[in-house]
Formats: C-alpha cells, sequence, structure tokens
C-alpha cells in the first residue's frame, strides 16, 4: 500500500501495486496460490458494475487514529535465532531474494510466534534486532484474527510498497518511516490479504464475499473498485475494525455511518467469520453452542458470543443471582 498524502488527495495510481499478491509466488509456495479454488474466487470475486462511486480512495489513509503507540500489544519477546539463507521478496529487485539473513523469533500472547527475516543489509545483528523488535511491538497490535497465517514478516530497506501473502508480511523501512503515523493501519490491510482473503486460503469464506459483494451498493474505496480480485477484502477489512470500534477509532460518526450503509453485507461476512479483534478489541469467536437462557460462569460475565442459531447473545447475573446467556440486538 503506497501513500502518505492528505485524505482526499491520495492518487489511486500511487495505490496500485501494493500487495504481494501481485507479485509471482515463492517457488517453495506455490501450493498455497496456484490452485482451482484460487481461480474460481477470483471468478467469483468480479463483482458487477456499480453506479455510485466509492466513498474513500484507499481506506488505510482515512484515519492514523485506529491503532497508535499507546494501543495495547500482544509481543512478549524478539529473540535472535539465527544467520540463515532465508528467501524473500524485495520490491527494489521485483523479484525473490534468498540471502544470508538474520532471524529473530517475536513471541506473542495467546497467538502463534513469528519470524522476522531482516535483510543483511542492516550493518549489525544490533541494528537488525533494533527493527525486528520494532516492528514485533507493531504486529501485536494487528487482531490475533488478522495474524493466524503469518509466518514471517520480511524486513528490506528502501522506500517501496508494503505487501501480505505468501504467508508474511513484507515491509521496506524507509517507506515505514515516510508514513509512519499510518504504519499499523497499513499493517492491517496486508495482514488481511495474508489471514482473511480466501484468495490466500484466509478464513473468510469465498462464497460468503462473493455473496455479499452480490449485494452491497457499491465498494469502499476506489482502490477496491480498480482491484476488485486482489484487494477488495483487505481494503473493507479495516473499515470494518473502524466500524467495531466506534467512536474509539477516532474515524468520524458520518464515516463509519457511510462504511456502514456501503458495505454492510462484507461486514456481515466479517461478522459471520468471528474474527477475533483482541487485543484492539475484547472479541470472542463464535461459540454456536450457547442458546439463551443456559447457564454461563462467571469469568465470562459481559462476555458477547455471535451464534449460528440465536445471534447475539450476552453472559449477565440476573437479579436472583443466576448467570445466564440472554439474547441481545448487537456484538458492539
Amino acid at each position: 500500500m503506497r501513500g502518505g498524502e492528505a485524505r482526499g488527495e491520495l492518487s489511486v495510481d500511487r495505490l496500485r501495486g501494493a500487495c504481494v499478491s501481485e507479485f509471482p509466488v515463492s517457488p517453495t509456495r506455490s501450493v498455497w496460490v496456484i490452485t482451482l479454488l484460487a481461480l474460481v474466487v477470483a471468478i467469483a470475486f468480479a463483482p458487477a458494475a456499480r453506479a455510485d462511486p466509492p466513498p474513500f480512495d484507499g481506506t488505510a489513509w482515512i484515519a492514523n487514529s485506529v491503532i497508535t503507540p499507546q494501543s495495547p500489544s500482544d509481543m512478549v519477546s524478539v529473540a535472535f535465532v539465527a544467520v540463515a539463507p532465508r528467501t524473500t521478496y524485495d520490491r527494489r529487485a521485483n523479484d525473490w531474494v534468498t540471502k544470508n539473513s538474520y532471524v529473530f523469533r517475536g513471541t506473542f500472547r495467546a497467538s502463534k510466534s513469528i519470524d522476522f527475516i531482516v535483510d543483511p543489509e542492516f550493518p549489525s545483528q544490533e541494528a537488525a534486532g533494533m527493527q525486528a523488535s520494532r516492528y514485533a511491538q507493531v504486529v501485536g497490535q494487528l487482531p490475533r484474527g488478522c495474524r493466524t497465517q503469518i509466518d514471517a514478516v520480511w524486513l528490506h530497506k528502501g522506500d517501496e510498497n508494503f505487501g501480505g501473502g505468501n504467508r508474511a508480511l513484507l515491509i521496506h523501512t524507509d517507506y515505514a518511516d515516510q508514513n509512519w503515523a499510518y504504519v499499523e493501519e497499513l499493517l492491517v490491510h496486508e495482514c488481511a490479504h495474508t489471514s482473511l482473503d480466501p484468495a490466500w486460503s484466509g478464513s473468510v469464506k469465498a462464497s460468503s464475499w462473493a455473496n455479499a459483494v452480490a449485494r452491497d451498493p457499491g465498494f469502499i474505496s476506489k482502490y477496491a473498485a480498480d482491484f476488485p480480485k486482489s484487494e477488495d477484502v483487505a481494503e473493507s477489512f479495516l473499515p470494518y475494525v473502524m466500524w467495531k470500534l466506534g467512536g474509539a477509532s477516532g474515524v468520524v460518526p458520518e464515516q463509519l455511518g457511510t462504511m456502514e450503509r456501503t458495505i454492510p453485507n462484507r461486514f456481515e461476512a466479517f461478522e459471520s467469520t468471528a474474527i477475533d479483534l483482541r487485543p484492539l478489541l475484547d472479541w470472542p469467536l463464535i461459540q454456536s453452542t450457547q442458546s439463551p437462557g443456559a447457564a454461563c460462569v462467571r469469568g465470562d460475565i459481559g462476555a458477547k458470543v455471535k451464534t449460528a442459531t440465536y445471534g447475539w447473545l450476552k453472559c449477565a447475573k440476573r437479579s436472583d443471582g443466576r448467570l445466564l446467556w440472554v439474547k441481545i440486538r448487537s456484538g458492539r
């Protein structure tokens, strides 16, 4: 994702080529993407023409207040592993490169560990470790449900776009420095490519997404409209996170309302996937076995779950002291 201009002045041309999904796949990882399913998804995602212009240019630039340095992070530690050959994508070469890279392992609360592969162009292990730790903190702020398929983060110098897909995040640090106020939002976009997009075997169901696209009034951004097969899921996910946070996202109510009116069915597709938004938002996974009136436990008081049969339920303490799941209108 390329950017840095003020909202309303962002050129869609500068957003092109933002994702690893537009690159040749890794020869060691082609099984993840060169599949009949990916082809079917690409066809299913081709939308009909829309009459209304999208309300935003690129959603990563709507607000830089969704995740901030003060937001909680699941990052626990970063430890040096080895200097070892690793194959990553480098936009400066526009190709896959294999180098003896610095490898660090990041550990995170309640989620998988992630390797940070740092280009040896950084002058020392200490310098590379500073880069790994810097970005591990930010990666730990991303929703847990958006980190499920991230095995590695590739770190290179250069003023080049970020990327997602191939079970990795791609970061060029000069570009990150120039756009640091939006680095968290940019990485939400990229993690959606890696962990959510069905074109990359993500957690969102291809059929649910295709149905949502067909029913929604239009696209949320020009970037999504220009690249519906590769960008629609990632462009829609950050607005969904904003909508879930409400006023805490720093997005004005008028914009939140525009998002909900423009892609309500895409929001519902994310809702039905029950993406864990912690640590940003205390967000439970679907527990379809619960039912209204069933007993819950003290540790679940206040917790909300979405069930396949009954919709939203909340664990509440009744006037008689019993702890029961009760039906509520929304999980917000």
